[in-house]
């Protein structure tokens, strides 16, 4: 039986075990995600650079440590953003004056997904068939959440101090979706999900869409170290621009 894509977590990579929850798959490693973080160091360092390499600004941003990616493996909203790039994703933060962002807030049981940060912890809420799971990476399993909770738990979380962003944009097909839509999930007791017949079976090794190894490869294209990324219908997305849009109406 086809089951949900569930990421347990491992040292601090949160970043990756979010993205693949989001898109269902392993999908992404430490590797793609460093080599995109430091895709967007080196435009930061170039853009710095524009000011004047003798500059005490510029000097002690070379000291500094990336904000991308550290030691532990943690990676920034930017690398989070981008690699959802090739799949035609886009990340609105829930307080943007965004209409998009408006409609969320009124309604986000229409929408499809929430990436969330808490504490420099990276997580999943998506809906999967026709019902949302909470798909952190250090909980035990897929945690469900009912329509009528969903909109309190946002509110809760963001109380709480959570960022909250909207993933916007088709999410890639899986067959989880395609199950519990025929067969949803109840839960019966605290922590245990139960469905007939039994579907949930969590494992990092389900078989993912075939198209893996072209979104894969549009993402590897990003290691020229060119100042775009390129997408499938778009043409080239300026990474610079991309974290502009991305932060400049975040608040927490």
């Amino acid at each position: 039986m086809e089951s949900i894509y569930h990421e347990k977590q491992k040292e601090r990579l949160c970043g990756q075990h979010c993205l693949n929850n989001l898109l269902q798959g392993p999908y992404f490693g430490p590797a793609e995600l460093s080599d995109l973080a430091q895709i967007i160091d080196n435009q930061e360092r170039a853009q710095m650079a524009e000011c004047g390499t003798e500059t005490e600004s510029y000097r002690e941003f070379l000291k500094a440590p990336s904000e991308n990616v550290d030691d532990s493996g943690y990676f920034s909203v930017e690398v989070i953003s981008a690699a959802l790039v090739p799949w035609n994703l886009d990340l609105v933060p829930f307080n943007s004056s965004d209409e998009r962002a408006v409609a969320a807030r009124e309604n986000p049981t229409t929408m499809t997904a929430f990436i969330c940060n808490y504490h420099q912890h990276w997580y999943t809420i998506r809906k999967i068939g026709r019902q949302w799971f909470n798909l952190d990476s250090t909980i035990k399993q897929p945690r469900l959440l009912s329509d009528m909770y969903l909109e309190l738990y946002l509110a809760q979380i963001k109380e709480d101090g959570h960022s909250i962003f909207i993933v916007f944009g088709d999410l890639p097909p899986c067959n989880a979706d395609e199950v519990l839509s025929l067969c949803p999930v109840t839960e019966m007791t605290e922590g245990s999900l139960s469905q007939t017949p039994e579907v949930i079976n969590i494992d990092n090794d389900d078989e993912i869409d075939e198209d893996k190894d072209l979104k894969l490869a549009l993402l590897r294209s990003l290691q020229d170290e060119s100042p775009t990324v390129s997408t499938q219908n778009s043409g080239e997305v300026d990474i610079e621009e991309l974290r502009r849009k991305r932060m400049q109406h975040f608040a927490r």
